[in-house]
Protein backbone atom coordinates (compact mmCIF):
# COMPACT_ATOMS: atom_id res chain seq x y z
CA UNK A 1 0.00 0.00 0.00
CA UNK A 2 2.56 2.49 0.63
CA UNK A 3 4.54 1.86 -2.68
CA UNK A 4 1.48 2.28 -4.35
CA UNK A 5 0.82 5.75 -1.91
CA UNK A 6 4.46 7.18 -2.81
CA UNK A 7 4.35 6.12 -6.37
CA UNK A 8 1.17 7.81 -7.00
CA UNK A 9 2.03 10.74 -4.71
CA UNK A 10 5.66 10.41 -6.54
CA UNK A 11 4.13 10.69 -10.25
CA UNK A 12 2.12 14.05 -9.20
CA UNK A 13 5.44 15.83 -8.20
CA UNK A 14 7.02 14.96 -11.38
CA UNK A 15 4.07 15.76 -13.54
CA UNK A 16 3.52 19.19 -11.88
CA UNK A 17 7.62 19.68 -12.01
CA UNK A 18 7.62 18.79 -15.85
CA UNK A 19 5.16 21.57 -16.41
CA UNK A 20 6.65 24.30 -14.74
CA UNK A 21 5.03 23.95 -11.14
CA UNK A 22 6.54 22.53 -7.80
CA UNK A 23 5.33 21.02 -4.51
CA UNK A 24 6.79 22.96 -1.88
CA UNK A 25 7.79 19.47 0.77
CA UNK A 26 7.58 21.15 3.84
CA UNK A 27 4.43 21.87 3.33
CA UNK A 28 3.25 18.69 2.33
CA UNK A 29 1.75 16.56 4.76
CA UNK A 30 -0.75 13.02 4.77
CA UNK A 31 -3.09 10.95 6.55
CA UNK A 32 -3.46 7.19 6.76
CA UNK A 33 -7.27 6.31 7.20
CA UNK A 34 -6.72 2.43 8.21
CA UNK A 35 -9.39 0.96 10.02
CA UNK A 36 -8.78 -1.31 13.30
CA UNK A 37 -11.78 -4.15 14.04
CA UNK A 38 -12.55 -5.23 17.19
CA UNK A 39 -15.58 -6.60 18.63
CA UNK A 40 -17.39 -5.34 15.40
CA UNK A 41 -16.68 -2.10 15.66
CA UNK A 42 -14.14 0.35 13.25
CA UNK A 43 -11.80 2.68 14.39
CA UNK A 44 -9.47 4.66 12.76
CA UNK A 45 -6.00 2.95 13.21
CA UNK A 46 -3.10 5.37 14.86
CA UNK A 47 0.12 6.31 13.38
CA UNK A 48 1.46 3.25 16.48
CA UNK A 49 -0.77 0.50 15.09
CA UNK A 50 -0.41 0.93 11.34
CA UNK A 51 3.32 2.83 11.43
CA UNK A 52 4.27 4.33 8.12
CA UNK A 53 6.74 7.07 6.42
CA UNK A 54 6.09 8.70 3.11
CA UNK A 55 9.28 10.30 1.74
CA UNK A 56 9.03 12.00 -2.06
CA UNK A 57 12.22 13.48 -3.86
CA UNK A 58 11.46 17.28 -5.52
CA UNK A 59 11.85 18.26 -9.03
CA UNK A 60 15.30 17.22 -10.54
CA UNK A 61 16.58 16.23 -7.03
CA UNK A 62 16.94 12.17 -5.85
CA UNK A 63 17.37 12.85 -2.13
CA UNK A 64 13.97 11.60 -0.75
CA UNK A 65 12.03 14.51 1.68
CA UNK A 66 10.16 13.01 4.51
CA UNK A 67 6.62 14.10 4.09
CA UNK A 68 4.99 14.99 7.60
CA UNK A 69 2.11 12.36 8.50
CA UNK A 70 -0.77 13.00 11.02
CA UNK A 71 -3.22 11.28 13.57
CA UNK A 72 -6.55 10.55 11.82
CA UNK A 73 -7.82 12.72 14.59
CA UNK A 74 -5.62 15.87 13.60
CA UNK A 75 -7.46 18.50 12.18
CA UNK A 76 -5.36 20.37 9.70
CA UNK A 77 -6.09 23.80 8.89
CA UNK A 78 -6.95 23.91 4.84
CA UNK A 79 -8.31 26.89 3.38
CA UNK A 80 -9.00 28.33 6.68
CA UNK A 81 -10.89 25.41 8.24
CA UNK A 82 -9.52 22.99 10.46
CA UNK A 83 -10.55 19.30 9.19
CA UNK A 84 -9.75 15.58 10.59
CA UNK A 85 -10.57 12.78 8.97
CA UNK A 86 -12.45 12.03 11.83
CA UNK A 87 -14.80 14.05 10.88
CA UNK A 88 -14.31 15.87 14.16
CA UNK A 89 -14.70 19.64 14.26
CA UNK A 90 -13.37 20.64 17.97
CA UNK A 91 -9.97 22.31 16.33
CA UNK A 92 -12.19 24.52 13.93
CA UNK A 93 -14.98 25.42 17.02
CA UNK A 94 -12.20 26.69 18.77
CA UNK A 95 -10.68 28.79 16.80
CA UNK A 96 -13.54 30.18 15.26
CA UNK A 97 -14.59 30.53 19.47
CA UNK A 98 -11.41 32.35 19.98
CA UNK A 99 -12.13 35.11 17.13
CA UNK A 100 -15.42 36.15 17.86
CA UNK A 101 -13.75 36.38 21.70
CA UNK A 102 -11.35 38.86 19.96
CA UNK A 103 -13.45 40.73 17.82
CA UNK A 104 -15.56 41.15 20.75
CA UNK A 105 -13.05 42.05 22.74
CA UNK A 106 -11.64 44.72 20.72
CA UNK A 107 -14.84 46.39 19.66
CA UNK A 108 -15.93 46.56 23.51
CA UNK A 109 -14.27 49.76 23.99
CA UNK A 110 -14.32 51.40 20.59
CA UNK A 111 -16.24 54.46 20.23
CA UNK A 112 -18.20 53.14 16.97
CA UNK A 113 -21.16 55.15 15.23
CA UNK A 114 -23.96 52.89 13.48
CA UNK A 115 -22.27 53.13 10.64
CA UNK A 116 -18.80 51.62 11.56
CA UNK A 117 -20.59 48.88 13.80
CA UNK A 118 -22.55 47.51 11.08
CA UNK A 119 -18.93 47.44 8.67
CA UNK A 120 -16.62 46.14 10.82
CA UNK A 121 -18.87 43.25 11.61
CA UNK A 122 -20.06 42.79 8.00
CA UNK A 123 -16.71 43.39 6.37
CA UNK A 124 -14.50 42.32 9.09
CA UNK A 125 -15.84 39.74 10.85
CA UNK A 126 -18.67 37.64 8.82
CA UNK A 127 -16.07 37.22 5.88
CA UNK A 128 -13.26 35.26 9.04
CA UNK A 129 -16.46 33.13 10.00
CA UNK A 130 -18.48 33.21 6.60
CA UNK A 131 -16.39 30.50 4.77
CA UNK A 132 -15.55 28.32 7.31
CA UNK A 133 -19.17 28.08 8.65
CA UNK A 134 -20.52 26.44 5.39
CA UNK A 135 -18.41 23.70 5.48
CA UNK A 136 -18.74 22.84 8.79
CA UNK A 137 -20.60 20.17 10.42
CA UNK A 138 -21.33 22.38 13.75
CA UNK A 139 -25.05 21.88 15.62
CA UNK A 140 -27.08 25.12 16.21
CA UNK A 141 -25.64 25.26 19.94
CA UNK A 142 -22.11 25.05 18.43
CA UNK A 143 -22.93 27.68 16.14
CA UNK A 144 -24.52 30.09 19.08
CA UNK A 145 -21.40 29.34 21.44
CA UNK A 146 -19.02 30.85 18.75
CA UNK A 147 -21.23 33.46 17.74
CA UNK A 148 -22.43 34.65 21.04
CA UNK A 149 -19.37 36.60 22.23
CA UNK A 150 -19.52 39.03 18.96
CA UNK A 151 -23.20 39.39 18.88
CA UNK A 152 -23.16 40.22 22.42
CA UNK A 153 -21.14 43.30 21.81
CA UNK A 154 -22.35 43.74 17.90
CA UNK A 155 -26.03 43.94 18.28
CA UNK A 156 -25.92 46.76 21.50
CA UNK A 157 -23.66 49.12 19.93
CA UNK A 158 -25.96 48.75 16.44
CA UNK A 159 -29.15 49.32 18.66
CA UNK A 160 -27.55 51.86 21.07
CA UNK A 161 -26.09 54.03 18.26
CA UNK A 162 -29.78 53.86 16.27
CA UNK A 163 -31.75 55.17 19.03
CA UNK A 164 -29.33 57.59 19.65
CA UNK A 165 -29.77 58.54 16.22
CA UNK A 166 -33.21 59.20 16.64
CA UNK A 167 -32.87 61.49 19.19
Amino acid sequence: MLQDITQMRQSYEKLLYSSGGALNLDKCLWYLISWRWKHGRAKLATIAEAPMSLQLTSGSSHVAHPITRYEPSAAHKTLGVYLAPTGSMTKSKEILHKHSLNYASCLRTAPLTLAEAYWSYTLFYKPQKGYSLRVSTFTEAECKFIQAPALMVILPKLQRTSVASLE
